[in-house]
């Protein structure tokens, strides 16, 4: 639709418009859309890992914190910790209701269990209460004391301090009766304190919600504008409030029901007069014809009424006062002065609140609906505050993995003294819900939620607030069996143990008497059995041997039935163990030599096998129609597997970039449009006023053309004050305070000479010997942020301007044009415009190497010209790790030659993991300290690793102002770790203070920049007015002039002094022109440098990177052409990987670059890769691959390499021998050439030319052999 004539609207973020829509189409829980006016249902985005949505419509995703994780399209998170709760408010991780986090021994830890952690939480143990004793809410024991010792019996009491547990529970006006609900069979009987008043009371507070029904209805709404409004009904008509004080904004529309805090506890409200919302902060408002509920000011209407309570004789020091709000928010009323406006001060407009007139039921029960909510008062008295407080250890709550996270926020708010006097909760989930007052924990009310379809218990049928009592408690379906645990029966357990252990000894010492004193033994002496023996021939049935034997020794036998009776019996009298050892040995090798043998037959017969299984497959493959090995066809399946894998990945990684490049970009886009629309206007502004001053020079201009140019000056004056600067209130130059031995401060005066120039101090300052400027000597000490003393750093140096301490990384630059350094904020405008390079410190490693390193491959290799100084035309170098053309990110000393030398170099690419150049402003991918995993940053700035002396991408979070941690991007507002002052992040160095972190920074540079190019603007603007006083003087005179007749022309005098003006005006502009080029290019440039980052990190989310379809030949299917992914070289016929994509100018084809090389050191064909090696043709160097082309005439696929033919030849780099001289040396030994000198000098001659000669042909064969591997590929290399 048309939005001016349809009367449209642009489509809101989170939503989605087709082509004529009436109405805006949510984005689905889990994804998101950031940008208004979509118009396609692919605008909504997955949310990124580590992030969640569980609401449709939603303008962005919520971040797990750190404390637990997600996978992409997420609803909710994952808690790291073992039974964790994630609470989708705050994004939080709390220990699940029932258990706790216990310390080293063994104590219950409730408040660090309510907190955000990682840590596994444990099942509470509540201690086992002795036999007639019940439990408190929270678990512990009450035991029955005393009935005198309470106003209705029975009663109970604390152990551990032997007072009434309910003598506190209710208010003066009320008494408390102890009545008992049974949880379950572990946990047992809990006591409930139910409050009455006295019968006959006339306290509203007292009202029997049976008799007085709810006069006052309530419900919250979002009016058109998104702001928050209260809907009151009651018998006088229908009332709208806005709610400036309400710590919590709904949802959306609901219905509410309203608890009062106070230092009496909590009370149901049934009835009260609007007075009281408007004591609240509450502004009554009225919707106009937008939907949107604008304040009534009228001269006497309740607007005039709250601002009374802001006056300046307020006395928030009252004593029995209610006042409106957190007592830390009027202890700062107290100092404010009249027309103070200070943060709250517009916002909260309550003071003194009265609840005289409030009908209502103390110490209630609610119950309500799934989808309702209740909306608390939060007041304070003599200060103390009062309100609602979760009571997570409760063993009446029945929702164990209710989300608790906005009360914990209103707690925080209350602490830190923000204008909050109301607080609103919506209960989606069915259950039982205990709070307590946080002014006074024994006031406690319960809400019960049932589902939105049911109707709450019976007790509730007349009115949804009771009087809170057991009956009512237990009117609600009780929750699952709880989880907790009882200690154990100690005493039961012992006294099993002791009995176990009296019965056995018992037992042991019978048998020990039974063996002493021998119970029996008489009778066994002449047992019945052996008499009933006594007759029987025992003999008759042993064994033949026996009897054989005893025949032979009795002589009864002769020899021959002897033989008879022994025939079959073997003698083992004479049986020999080790014979029968040797036997048995002998059998167990010969069975293991036959073993042996089959194996060895096995293993023949598997061999045969597997040798015509190799040649079935070769004849199968060698019939197969599509022409590849089956192992072929496997490694096309693998290939698209990785390639969907990564395919994924990258889209991954682009969802997770686009919302922090995005807000790079948002932090940058108001101070671009300005300065743009600014340089637009102003220029326009200045080339009117340059052609009225020209045209003056030819004829004096009238009175209207003079008053026209006067108008140009005033605008150009306006439009310089209206552009914004965000460094207008930056210190330029504020850092740590640098102590003396006495731990005083330094005043700037004792730095500097006569001159004002820092000069050294004995102990103090001193000269640095690498870049000559004033840093603090070994073991001072400075004062960070204003508060803390620690030793001074190295790598720290002193501001010239104020004399305080800031690292020197991100403050010190080089002059290029002069070679010398100097603090961003001290450089000259002409050294500014050249864009100066940062210095970066060197460091060294444990081996004594830095950078550059002597350990880089290629260091050889790199000529002088590409070593990074003096810069070229490109600032670019050559890094010897990887022998890729990087840009020259600044400049450091060498150690070992004290000369500057250019730092630059190479990362992994996040998105194709190929060997990149370090650029400020990409991504790099790091461990996220937070999370734990490896997430995307945007780089801020380099440092040189002291572990490796290659140069590193620096990049991670910035503590923010409210104390929690952001993504470091450009923009993000920040405090200065050495001045405490708030900044805004635009680079980030190594931590001076601690070496694992990152430090963020402003730039001062861009700072004097943009004052230069003020000053260079008043100044331009000066000499327009000049000119402009000069022509309105000129002008006047002649009109003045009696003898004026028709038109004139100025006089020579005015010319001459006209023509020196405008000489003065193109000074100007000439300083003007250099110092607007040089901010625009860190301002605009920049800029359109972030918005092609959010498009590239956009595409990135939404195709993952692809450049195309290729056709791959072995499984004949289309598959993605990603830079980075492996495919299939026909030419080759290996997997090589796609280093590079070219395109087809007539057709619009892709096809990816990729090659195979043969690797010098394995001398195995591998694929190419960026920062891979070769072969050098020429030299028989090593050399890296840094790109691949296509070869023209061949269409072949080569690696190429920056440092290709700029290694030494084989003839000057093999032994160092020159092979002319060493013959030359030879022949002058041989005899007679010593006398003949003529002739061993032709000889020379000879030899030098034919050096000369091979000298030639080598430059000749290395020219060959650069054409040849160009034109032949690989193979040439092969043989080479």
């Amino acid at each position: 639709t048309n939005i001016s004539m349809h009367r449209g609207e642009i489509c809101p973020a989170g939503y989605w418009c087709g082509v004529g829509s009436w109405q805006p189409v949510p984005c689905d829980a889990g994804t998101f859309s950031a940008v208004e006016g979509a118009r396609q249902p692919a605008a909504c985005t997955a949310c990124p890992r580590n992030s969640f949505n569980a609401i449709t419509g939603q303008a962005q995703c919520i971040p797990c914190g750190s404390s637990a994780v997600s996978t992409s399209d997420s609803l909710s998170c994952q808690c790291k910790g073992a039974n964790r709760v994630f609470h989708a408010f705050d994004s939080a991780c709390r220990c699940r209701q029932g258990y706790t986090i216990y310390n080293s021994v063994g104590q219950a830890q409730p408040l660090q269990a309510q907190e955000d952690g990682v840590l596994d939480c444990s099942v509470v143990v509540l201690t086992r209460c002795a036999a007639g004793d019940m439990r408190a809410l929270d678990g512990t024991c009450l035991t029955s004391c005393a009935d005198t010792q309470c106003t209705n019996p029975p009663c109970y009491c604390d152990k551990s301090t032997g007072t009434d547990f309910c003598a506190t529970a209710c208010p003066s006006f009320q008494t408390a009766t102890a009545e008992l609900v049974q949880v379950d069979t572990v946990v047992g009987t809990a006591v409930v304190c139910s409050c009455a008043c006295a019968p006959g009371s006339t306290d509203p507070k007292c009202a029997d919600p049976n008799q007085t029904p709810i006069a006052t209805s309530y419900a919250f709404s979002v009016d058109k504008s998104g702001q928050t409004v209260l809907q009151v009904i009651d018998s006088t008509g229908t009332y709208y409030y806005q709610m400036p004080g309400l710590a919590t904004d709904p949802a959306g529309t609901s219905n509410s029901q309203f608890i009062g805090s106070s230092p009496t506890g909590f009370s149901g409200v049934l009835d009260m007069p609007l007075s009281f919302l408007e004591q609240l902060g509450a502004i009554e408002c009225a919707y106009d014809l937008d939907q949107i509920c604008q304040p009534i000011t009228n001269s006497n209407g309740t607007l005039i009424r709250r601002l009374l309570s802001t006056e300046t004789d307020f006395d928030a020091t009252q004593k029995d006062v209610v006042f409106a709000g957190p007592a830390a928010y009027h202890a700062q009323r107290r100092f404010w002065k009249a027309g103070d406006r200070r943060r709250g001060v517009a916002q909260l407009r309550a003071a003194v609140v009265n609840d005289a007139n409030v009908v209502g039921v103390q110490s209630p029960m609610l119950c309500i609906k799934a989808g309702e909510g209740v909306m608390w008062s939060v007041t304070s008295s003599n200060g103390v505050d009062h309100y609602p407080q979760y009571v997570p250890d409760s063993l009446f709550n029945t929702n164990k993995a209710f989300d608790y996270g906005a009360f914990v926020g209103l707690g925080t708010q209350v602490k830190k003294g923000y204008p909050v006097t109301t607080f609103y909760h919506t209960f989606d989930t069915p259950g039982i819900y205990t709070f307590r007052d946080a002014g006074d924990a024994s006031k406690e009310t319960v809400i019960g939620v049932v589902d939105a379809v049911l109707d709450c218990p019976r007790a509730f049928e007349q009115n949804p607030i009771q009087p809170m009592s057991a009956s009512m408690i237990k009117s609600f379906p009780t929750g699952d069996e709880s989880n907790l645990v009882i200690t154990p029966d100690y005493a039961l357990i012992f006294g099993i143990a002791f009995t176990l252990i009296g019965i056995l000894f018992v037992s042991l010492a019978c048998l020990y008497v039974r063996k002493v004193t021998g119970w029996g033994r008489s009778a066994a002496l002449g047992p019945d059995y052996r008499k009933v023996g006594e007759q029987e021939d025992f003999h008759s049935i042993a064994s033949k041997r026996q009897r054989v034997r005893k025949g032979d020794q009795a002589g009864e036998k002769d020899l021959d039935e002897l033989d008879d009776l022994a025939a079959g019996y073997v003698d083992l009298e004479g049986f020999n163990v080790q014979m029968l050892f040797d036997k048995l040995q002998d059998q167990t090798h010969l069975v293991a030599e036959q073993l042996t043998q089959q194996k060895q037959d096995v293993r023949e017969f598997y061999d045969k096998v597997t040798r015509e299984t190799v040649t079935l497959r070769a004849l199968v493959d060698k019939h197969n129609s599509s022409g590849f090995s089956s192992e072929a066809i496997k490694r096309a399946e693998k290939r698209r597997r990785d390639i969907d894998r990564e395919l994924r990945r990258r889209k991954e990684l682009g969802g997770e970039l686009v919302p922090t490049l995005t807000r790079q970009r948002d932090n940058f886009a108001e101070i671009t449009n300005a300065r743009m629309q600014f340089t637009a206007i102003f220029d326009d502004l200045v080339q009117q006023v340059k052609q009225g001053v020209q045209a003056a020079a030819g004829a004096v201009p009238d009175e209207e053309v003079v008053s026209s140019l006067q108008d140009l000056i005033k605008r150009l004056h306006d439009s310089f004050r209206q552009l914004p600067s965000p460094h207008a209130s930056v210190n330029v130059g504020s850092g740590a305070v640098l102590l003396d031995g006495a731990r005083h401060a330094v005043n700037k005066g004792m730095m500097v000479d006569t001159e004002g120039t820092l000069k050294p101090i004995r102990g103090l300052l001193r000269n640095d010997e690498h870049i000559g400027i004033i840093v603090p000597s070994p073991g001072t000490e400075m004062k960070v942020s204003g508060r803390h003393v620690v030793s001074v750093p190295e790598n720290c140096c002193i501001h010239p301007e104020t004399g305080h301490v800031i690292p020197i990384e991100g403050n010190v630059y080089i002059d290029v044009m002069t070679g010398t350094f100097a603090v961003g904020s001290a450089l000259s405008a002409a050294a500014l415009c050249e864009s100066p390079l940062p210095y970066i410190c060197n460091r060294s490693t444990g081996s004594g190497d830095s950078y550059p390193s002597s350990h880089a491959p290629y260091a050889h290799l790199v000529p002088d010209e590409d070593k990074g100084l003096p810069l070229n035309d490109n600032r670019d170098m050559i890094d010897p790790f990887t022998g890729l053309r990087v840009p020259v990110l600044g400049v450091t000393t060498d150690f070992r030659t004290g000369k500057v030398v250019a730092v630059g170099g190479a990362m992994m690419d996040p998105e194709t993991r190929l060997m990149t150049p370090i650029r400020i402003g990409n991504v790099v991918e790091f461990e996220d300290p937070e999370s734990g995993r490896i997430s995307a940053f945007v780089i801020m700035g380099v440092k040189i690793d002291p572990e490796t002396a290659r140069v590193a991408p620096l990049a991670g979070r910035v503590a923010d102002l409210e104390g929690g941690h952001d993504i470091m991007v450009r923009g993000v507002p920040f405090r200065d770790e050495f001045s405490g002052e708030k900044r805004r992040v635009m680079m980030c160095v190594a931590d001076p203070l601690n070496a694992t972190r990152v430090l963020p920074l402003d730039d001062d540079a861009i700072i004097r920049l943009e004052r230069l190019e003020e000053i260079a603007r008043e100044e331009l603007i000066s000499c327009l007015e000049k000119e402009m006083a000069l022509i309105r003087k000129e002008a006047s005179s002649i009109r003045s002039s009696a003898a004026l007749s028709g038109a004139a022309k100025p006089s020579d005098e005015f010319l001459e002094k006209l023509s020196h003006l405008q000489e003065h005006e193109r000074e100007a502009d000439s300083k003007l022109a250099p110092l607007r080029k040089a901010l625009d290019r860190r301002i605009i440039n920049s800029y359109q440098k972030m918005e092609n980052q959010c498009a590239y990190a956009r595409d990135l989310a939404a195709t993952g990177g692809q450049k195309g379809k290729i056709n791959d030949p072995v499984s004949e299917k289309e598959m993605p052409l990603l830079i980075g992914c492996p495919m299939y070289d026909e030419q080759s016929k290996h997997d090589v990987l796609v280093l590079a994509v070219e395109e087809d100018e007539e057709t619009g084809f892709v096809d990816g670059l990729g090659c195979t090389v043969v690797d010098p050191v394995s001398g195995s064909t591998v694929a190419a890769t960026i920062g891979g090696r070769m072969r050098d043709a020429s030299s028989g160097e090593s050399i890296p691959i840094t790109s691949v082309h296509r070869d023209p005439s061949t269409f072949a696929v080569l690696p190429d390499s920056t440092l290709r033919g700029l290694a030494p030849t084989k003839a000057s780099h093999g032994m160092g021998i020159d092979a002319a001289e060493l013959l030359a040396g030879l022949l002058s030994q041989l005899p007679g050439g010593g006398g003949q000198g003529g002739k061993g000098q032709s000889i020379s001659d000879l030899l030098g030319k034919i050096g000369g000669t091979s000298e030639a042909v080598s430059q000749s064969d290395r020219q060959s052999e650069r054409i040849t591997f160009d034109e032949d590929g690989e193979e040439e290399e092969e043989g080479g």
